[in-house]
């Protein structure tokens, strides 16, 4: 089968989603499929990197100019998207395919996607990662009322009813999407951690301790966006009165960033660095810095997003703290296995500060539910997680016949 796929991201673009859809597209074609990738050919972090169209054994991908202007501004982010969603449309009216698979990167894509799944009368299946407008009224930057976001919803219903299959990333989000279109053939699929969590070194690792100074310190590590949807400041708040054994890194970039350097500019603290984000290769090597990896997600994102970051922490044996709402996937699997601590957000600064001391002091709990964690990581592998995605598009080559 030929399948078409549309996103906004794609590697060598570090983005989590286009990450997923290398790992998934590597599988169908192994499954004996081809597939064709519409991507936008600059970064989504960093427009001025820029990538071209390239053909690789399995799979094509074509790279359209105008699609991504950046993050710096909601319009900036706004022109790109609608750039994307124009341009992928055109191009993939003319293109061969006998399926079409889209995400929500950019959140606009799925309209177009269908459409022309209409009109070339083929399968349109989607992948939600996210929902909007949800997400964007949980911000606060819309209104229920609003105009703009009853008709983005009646848009939603109406994908939601047309797709041949929504498949998304956990038990509340598929609730959520059910609520919005009762009828719909939904399906949830854990994400996976990524290919490159299997080639950490020691070595490496022991190397950047040493340029960071973290020899013989308790390593707490966030790493990802700093977005709109929770702050990182409390973390830092948390580590003011730390003892000076225990570290803090902060690895990424984003909304959030500015906010936190102007905080550690004006109360300077030993006990945090600051990272920016670092290649895919490289990222295994930082991970690996950490005893515990930090997850957070705000308690208005329940069903609404998925921290994908919580599977590379696993598969590298990293136990996790998770701050979120009470109903999230990781107290599903938490109920399970013992891999890691839970706290409800919002969380006081005084508790986070207790929370973090008592773990810090119990090494040898901290290592127990590492070894759970990598445990747990490779029975639900990536072959697993990807090979089950294939199942719920129907591109699961079985008994040789696909």
């Amino acid at each position: 089968m030929r399948i078409l796929c549309l996103t906004q991201v794609f590697p060598p673009d570090p983005a989590a989603v286009g990450q997923y859809f290398l790992d998934l597209i590597k599988r169908a074609c192994g499954e004996g499929h081809s597939c064709t990738v519409i991507t936008s050919n600059r970064g989504y972090e960093n427009p001025r990197m820029k990538f071209p169209s390239r053909r690789e054994e399995g799979y094509r991908v074509i790279r359209l100019p105008l699609t991504s202007l950046g993050k710096r501004t909601l319009l900036q982010r706004m022109l790109g998207s609608l750039g994307f969603v124009f341009f992928s449309f055109l191009r993939a009216l003319f293109l061969p395919f006998d399926a079409i698979l889209v995400s929500t990167s950019p959140p606009f894509a799925a309209p177009g996607a269908l459409l022309v799944s209409i009109l070339r009368r083929r399968p349109f299946f989607y992948w939600v990662m996210d929902i909007n407008p949800d997400q964007a009224v949980a911000l606060g930057m819309a209104r229920p009322e609003q105009w703009s976001v009853r008709v983005w919803q009646s848009i939603n219903r109406l994908i939601l009813r047309r797709a041949t299959r929504v498949i998304t990333l956990d038990r509340f989000m598929a609730e959520r999407l059910r609520n919005i279109c009762p009828g719909a053939n939904i399906a949830h699929n854990p994400l996976w951690p990524l290919e490159a969590m299997a080639t950490s070194n020691l070595r490496q690792t022991e190397q950047l301790r040493k340029e960071l100074g973290l020899e013989q310190k308790f390593v707490f590590m966030y790493s990802g966006n700093w977005n709109r949807t929770v702050s990182l400041l409390p973390l830092v708040q948390a580590m003011q009165k730390i003892p000076e054994d225990i570290h803090l890194l902060l690895m990424g970039d984003g909304f959030g960033r500015r906010e936190i350097e102007d905080f550690v500019e004006k109360q300077p603290q030993k006990t945090v660095t600051l990272l920016p984000f670092v290649s895919l290769e490289r990222l295994p090597f930082y991970l690996d810095l950490a005893q515990v990896h930090l997850v957070l997600q705000s308690h208005r994102m329940s069903g609404i997003l998925h921290p994908s970051k919580t599977y590379n922490a696993l598969a590298l044996g990293k136990p996790v703290l998770f701050i979120g709402p009470e109903h999230n996937f990781f107290r599903d699997i938490q109920n399970r296995v013992d891999l890691g601590w839970f706290l409800e957000e919002p969380v006081s600064i005084s508790l986070l500060s207790e929370t973090l001391r008592n773990i810090a002091a119990n090494p040898d709990d901290a290592s127990r539910k590492g070894r759970a964690a990598l445990l747990y990581s490779r029975e639900h592998s990536r072959e697993e997680l990807a090979g089950s995605m294939l199942e719920h598009l129907g591109l699961k080559n079985r008994n040789g016949v696909s």
